[in-house]
């Protein structure tokens, strides 16, 4: 089979960002299929103006040169999404394939996909990372009444056009499913474990800030420091963990719009560089050491319910380094936590109390070494990359094959 595979915001394991795309794509590669994956060079590493290729291990890649970074203003992002509609359409209507794959958000992605379908006869099967356009309407990113029903107009049509939908997370499949899609046309597919990566990967220790001593417990939190991220609560749990267990530190991993706020927010509450420390980010290959490091990696987003259907690559990266996990939002990851007894529910609106259950938490081996041990389980159990490619695949043969036969079928009548 031949895969068409499309995701804007794609990274190789050796830049920083979410490698969920590369993990799959090089597994259905593995399984004997011809992956194509449209992606855009966001950064630009090498300076061309055209779209050209690479290659490894197995993937055909095909980057389309579109600078994007999260901290550019709204409408340039939009221009940036809709630059990578023209050029995908243009490098995949060059190619044979028996199916799409498109990957959400942006949204807009689909509309490419949607007009290969139709001319190349080729079902499309799509993904859902994040409910939109339902989070930037929450957060007023969309707010006239044109760009909404512009918005609602593309969701529909991408639902409409695809044969699957696999979802993130159980509540956007259900969201998924009041919108439209029938039950037995969609799929969970959370974001998974690397168990292979972290296990294979006794890499050495990190350099980390002279402030933290060789055995104080870390708290880490990798990802985006963005708008929707709520890193602010980190920086006032910092401060609150001052007068509780000074020795706890704090160790936020990553860049983002709303990084040098942050630093300010630290500096102003007397915590940078004291139990509180920003650290640039770091691919992928080299986060193992990190997560070795750390006593328990943390999550936050915003207090905004849209945002608890979220399925956070760093939450799934702690449960196959066997690290307990901690989060200020409700949802499945919560009850996931609590149900398994694996890390914290933090009070996103108690900043004293989550202080607390941190400090008592990290005071205990004993639970750190439980609840890490359980964490693993069910990161193998539930969430192991390779499981869950091959039931990827199994959908994309099912639907290939069901199309295939379609066709065979609309040929004999017209015949």
């Amino acid at each position: 089979m031949t895969i068409l595979y499309f995701y804007q915001h794609f990274v190789l394991p050796e830049k920083n960002g979410i490698t969920r795309t590369y993990e799959f794509a090089r597994r259905l590669a593995s399984y004997g299929h011809q992956v194509h994956l449209i992606v855009s060079d966001e950064s630009l590493t090498q300076i061309k103006h055209a779209p050209y290729e690479t290659h490894r291990e197995g993937i055909t890649i095909h980057w389309i040169p579109i600078p994007y970074h999260n901290k550019m203003p709204f409408f340039k992002r939009i221009i940036a999404f809709f630059k990578y509609v023209l050029g995908s359409f243009k490098v995949a209507n060059k190619l044979a394939g028996d199916l799409i794959y498109v990957s959400t958000p942006p949204l807009t992605s689909t509309l490419s996909a949607v007009i290969l379908s139709k001319l190349k006869r080729i079902p499309i099967v799509l993904e859902v990372r994040d409910l939109w356009p339902e989070l930037p309407i929450a957060f007023g990113a969309l707010r006239d009444p044109f760009s909404i029903f512009l918005a609602r107009r593309i969701e529909k049509i991408a639902y409409r056009n695809s044969h699957h939908v696999v979802a993130l997370s159980p509540g956007i499949q259900r969201a998924v499913v009041c919108r439209g899609v029938k039950v037995k046309n969609t799929s969970l597919i959370p974001n998974s474990c690397d168990i292979e990566f972290f296990k294979e990967r006794s890499a050495p220790r990190m350099l980390l800030p002279k402030e933290i001593g060789e055995t104080d417990p870390i708290v880490l939190y990798p990802g985006t420091i963005g708008v929707a991220n709520g890193v602010d609560y980190i920086v006032k749990i910092a401060q609150a963990m001052q007068s509780l267990a000074p020795q706890i530190k704090f160790v936020i991993l990553g860049d983002g719009k709303e990084k040098e706020e942050m630093i300010n927010l630290a500096k102003l509450l007397g915590v940078l560089n004291h139990n509180l420390f920003f650290l640039e980010p770091i691919p992928k290959s080299e986060i193992c050491s990190l997560y070795q490091r750390s006593s328990l990696i943390l999550n936050t987003l915003v207090n905004k319910r849209p945002l608890w259907n979220s399925s956070p690559n760093k939450f799934f990266d702690a449960l196959a380094a066997s690290k307990p996990v901690a989060i200020n939002f409700k949802g499945w990851l919560a009850e996931l936590i609590e149900e398994n007894e694996i890390g914290l529910v933090l009070d996103p609106n108690d900043i004293q109390s989550s202080a607390r259950q941190i400090s008592q938490a990290l005071t205990h081996p004993l639970w750190l070494e439980k609840a890490g041990r359980k964490a693993f389980q069910v990161g193998k159990l539930h969430f192991d990359r390779d499981t869950l490619a091959i039931k990827l695949n199994a959908i994309f043969e099912s639907i290939a094959g069901a199309d295939s036969s379609l066709q065979a079928t609309f040929k004999k009548v017209s015949r």
